[in-house]
């Protein structure tokens, strides 16, 4: 539990990145998988929404890696409907 607040502060303290440095590194992350046949795409999961990212093959469109995976919105929506599912039954 103390590693887990010490993680939180630790976010808590640092700056987000300006957008204009997020732009930069996107473009040049876009830039490298274009060269390399790949795509990258962002959305919002509508179960759970969380941001997700997907890296996928641009002649056969397959899923090379996406983050968070299937799994974890999974069971993000999963203890999301748990959850809300206690607060329904306490009100």
């Amino acid at each position: 539990d103390a590693a887990r607040q010490a993680v939180a502060a630790k976010q808590e303290a640092t700056p987000a990145p300006a957008p204009h440095k997020i732009e930069s590194v996107t473009r040049q992350i876009d830039s490298f998988l274009r060269s390399q046949n790949h795509q990258l795409q962002f959305r919002v999961d509508q179960g759970s929404g969380k941001m997700v990212v997907t890296v996928t093959d641009g002649e056969t469109g397959e899923v090379i890696r996406q983050v968070p995976g299937e799994e974890a919105l999974r069971i993000a929506q999963n203890l999301e409907n748990r959850l809300s599912g206690m607060l329904d039954e306490k009100v």
